[in-house]
């Protein structure tokens, strides 16, 4: 019995033994297992960290490269930016220089246009005058050669007063309106002294019209009056008469000279007179003054010739109108 209790006594103790080598034996696998579990964890961990690591270390070198191009990108930006500008000052300093010197040019050519207009003005004037002179020269042969000394006397008179006004005013172009009427009665008077029983004229203006200021070409409308008295008055029997009025219409300083001659048919003007063709050197030169003078505007718009009749188709006589310049 003895026996039989140790034999249960040491194998109680065996199995306790047992037991607690099994137990120990759990105890380190779990451990063992414990440590390479948390070695795993930390190895994820590491893994995480190092992955993140690197992300960050990508972000940067991310941010680097945007910070060095966004640099690059400015430092381009003000590269161009200035280059630009000088450009700019170089164009903008080019096209001052091409502005003032088209300024320049401009200026100069209307000043040779100016002087070119003065110059063709003078030698139309200067057509004219001769042209005036020719006429009034011979008026004064003929009185001589009649032997009428009181008129040729009367005549030279008046010719020299007028010639001495032209001569006056012959440093300008232009004269004032008074000045240029006075021209005309002294020439009128000249003309009425030439023919025999003479013609009556009538010189009158607008009471609107400022004769004093108001500037006019020199002698423009006196070949329209010697036509009319040539071509109109003179081959008419009976009263003659002659009117001469300056008005302004549409801005325009016109003058109309009417006489009741014996109408341009009778005068034997041909047909081609009518749009201007007059075969006459002073409304030929004249016509040049008024293009010259209105250089936008046709000289049919300029001169305008109306053959007057009666209720008969019979002559009356002729107008004549002219737009002298624009006030």
């Amino acid at each position: 019995m003895a026996i039989l209790s140790d034999a249960l006594t040491h194998t109680s103790a065996a199995s306790k033994l047992k037991d607690q080598l099994y137990a120990e034996e759990k105890a380190d696998a779990f451990q063992k297992w414990q440590a390479r579990f948390e070695m795993y964890e930390k190895d994820l961990k590491l893994k995480a960290q190092t992955t993140e690591i690197e992300s960050l270390y990508d972000r940067i070198r991310r941010d680097n490269l945007v910070k060095w191009l966004l640099s690059l990108a400015l430092i381009l930006v003000g590269i161009s930016s200035w280059l630009f500008y000088q450009r700019y000052q170089i164009r903008h300093t080019t096209n001052k220089l091409l502005l003032e010197k088209n300024q320049h040019i401009e200026k100069q050519h209307q000043q040779i246009e100016a002087a070119n207009k003065e110059l063709e003005s003078r030698m139309l004037r200067a057509q004219i005058n001769p042209h005036f002179i020719f006429n009034s020269l011979g008026s004064i042969q003929h009185f001589i050669t009649s032997n009428e000394k009181v008129s040729a006397l009367k005549y030279l008179s008046k010719f020299s007063s007028l010639l001495r006004q032209v001569l006056e005013d012959s440093v300008t172009n232009n004269l004032v309106l008074e000045e240029e009427l006075k021209l005309l009665r002294i020439y009128l008077e000249l003309e009425a002294l030439r023919f025999e029983d003479g013609f009556t004229y009538q010189i009158s203006t607008d009471p609107s019209l400022d004769i004093y200021n108001l500037e006019v070409p020199v002698l423009l409308i006196q070949p329209f009056i010697e036509n009319a008295i040539l071509h109109g008055l003179l081959p008419k029997t009976g009263d003659r008469k002659l009117d001469i009025h300056y008005f302004q219409d549409d801005n325009w300083l016109c003058c109309r000279i009417t006489d009741n001659g014996v109408g341009r048919v009778a005068s034997g003007i041909s047909n081609a007179s009518r749009s201007l063709k007059i075969p006459s050197r002073g409304l030929e030169v004249t016509g040049r003054r008024l293009c010259a003078l209105n250089p936008d505007v046709s000289l049919d718009e300029l001169i305008k010739i109306t053959d007057l009749k009666n209720d008969k188709n019979e002559a009356l006589g002729t107008e004549v109108l002219v737009k002298i310049i624009p006030v």
